[in-house]
């Protein structure tokens, strides 16, 4: 917001709720939370990407709790269910996808699943990623994706679906897009140097909209903020490598 709207900024005294959206609280029954961040000035200044401040910060918060269920010995889906034994929204999306991807059936060689949670904008959704890492090059691809999403009151359940779908095949573009500066020029300008995501590279998506008597809540922003950590954590069970920065480093995973 200190770009966006600077007059706004100050009257927040210096604190940024946009860069911090969705780290501030989360629906995990965790009792002590620490986030914090801190605004570097490097002369290019950055604004916002679909998902805003939870297509990252969700992408750090998901990708951690795959790590804890790895270090508590636990299942990925099982563990996040426990923690969220309080919240029946929650705990139903992601029963709700592990059950529409098949979470324990074996999987085909090279591939492995991903899952993510995110409760943006007061509305729950999880998504489950199917993904092969090529082993000489280091590329991701994402094969099928699995999506189930409560937003409460669904006025249009298709163009809910349809949200969804964008944002994710969003989202799968956006951790390896990657612009680069030299002399505060941007090196790229236009598609053919940054890929975005092409029809034959899509996955099949499948969404499930599942409609409650809840208050309705946000959705165009929804379908990017899991996608990422369903994708990092699927290639953590494939490598055993774990990916902590967005865009996705594919020399580094190829290393």
């Amino acid at each position: 917001m200190y770009r966006a709207l600077p007059p706004l900024f100050e009257t927040w005294k210096g604190f940024d709720h946009v860069v911090m959206e969705g780290a501030e609280e989360t629906e995990y029954g965790i009792p002590n939370v620490g986030a914090e961040y801190l605004r570097e000035q490097r002369g290019i200044e950055v604004g916002f990407w679909r998902g805003v401040g939870n297509g990252y910060t969700k992408f750090a918060i998901e990708t951690l709790m795959d790590e804890a269920a790895a270090v508590a010995g636990k299942d990925a889906v099982d563990y996040r269910v426990q923690l969220l034994s309080k919240k029946p929204r929650a705990q139903a999306v992601i029963r709700a996808v592990a059950d529409m991807a098949g979470w324990k059936r074996k999987r085909p060689a090279g591939r492995a699943l991903g899952i993510a949670y995110s409760d943006a904008w007061e509305t729950h959704c999880a998504q489950v990623a199917e993904v092969s890492v090529d082993r000489k090059t280091g590329a991701i691809r994402v094969h099928e994706v699995w999506c189930a999403v409560d937003c409460g009151v669904a006025l249009q359940p298709g163009n809910v679906a349809d949200q969804m779908e964008s944002g994710i095949v969003y989202g799968i573009s956006a951790f390896r897009q990657k612009v680069m500066f030299k002399d505060g020029e941007p090196q790229q300008s236009n598609f053919h140097d940054y890929p975005v995501l092409r029809m034959n590279e899509t996955p099949r998506i499948t969404t499930k909209v599942i409609v409650t008597d809840s208050k309705p809540g946000g959705i165009g922003e929804v379908g990017t903020p899991p996608i990422a950590p369903a994708v990092a954590n699927a290639v953590f069970r494939l490598t055993g490598k774990r990916l902590r920065s967005l865009p996705f480093d594919q020399a580094l995973l190829k290393a």
